[in-house]
């Protein structure tokens, strides 16, 4: 009993790496929101400068 236990939290363990992996590879939600803002204000010096 114990043995298969364990192998279930084997498995479970494993599938929580392979998903943690899968969102790290991702950019986060606020990497791409950090970029939109600085695309945003760059382009608002660009149109006030001219």
């Amino acid at each position: 009993m114990i043995q298969n236990q364990d192998d279930l939290y084997n498995k479970m363990n494993e599938k929580l790496k392979r998903d943690l992996e899968e969102v790290i590879r991702q950019p986060s939600l606020t990497d791409r929101q950090e970029q939109l803002i600085e695309k945003k204000q760059t382009f608002r010096k660009f149109v006030c400068t001219r």
